[in-house]
């Protein structure tokens, strides 16, 4: 179409697995054929939960599962976005997949997770070597300092737990503002990751 989707990315995101299946038997289908704005079958077939189609482009020879579309994401950080943990699992174990990429903002899969709030989506990413738990984006900011955005009225306590549990965190780092992600947590009222922090 005119914004450069094919039939298979409309079958990814959509999750026809019958149509996706039936694309990827012809011989004249490239399955990593990206839209005007870089993104692969394979990125909208993970954002959207698609597991099914997910591993029919897996088996299919010509598929990068880290590439990146204009804004530098990868498939990896669709699917952390769309929160289902077996995709996050499948891209995870797909060699090579890069667990710490980052877009042209700075932000990685982990910056990503704790934004959205996704305990497991971050365990995962956290058990995986080569994650950079304490990573910043272009303004300075680490994961930690995402852990206060409001959840339920709370800030994402489990969250902040699990990234407090990993050595290597350092909970004072201030981003080019001078805010550190207690000063963060007590801007946005988040008393329980406050207590979180303060007890470090």
């Amino acid at each position: 179409d005119s914004k450069g989707a094919t039939p298979l990315v409309w079958a990814a995101k959509h999750g026809n697995f019958t149509l996706a299946k039936l694309l990827l038997e012809q011989k004249d289908v490239e399955p990593d054929l990206a839209d005007n704005t870089g993104r692969t079958p394979l990125s909208y077939a993970v954002q959207y939960g698609n597991e099914g189609v997910v591993k029919l482009l897996f088996d299919r020879e010509g598929v990068n599962p880290d590439s990146s579309c204009k804004y530098g994401r990868t498939p990896l950080t669709f699917a952390v976005w769309g929160g289902n943990e077996g995709v996050v699992k499948l891209l995870l174990d797909w060699e090579g997949v890069n667990p710490d990429s980052s877009d042209e903002d700075g932000w990685t899969p982990l910056s990503y997770a704790v934004l959205c709030g996704n305990e497991g989506v971050v365990k995962l990413l956290l058990d995986r070597e080569g994650v950079n738990p304490d990573s910043s984006d272009k303004h300075g900011r680490t994961s930690l300092s995402y852990g206060r955005k409001r959840k339920r009225g709370h800030g994402n306590e489990g969250v902040v737990k699990l990234l407090l549990d990993r050595e290597g965190v350092n909970t004072d780092s201030s981003d080019k503002h001078g805010r550190t992600p207690l000063s963060y947590a007590a801007r946005n009222g988040n008393q329980r990751v406050m207590n979180l922090l303060l007890q470090r």
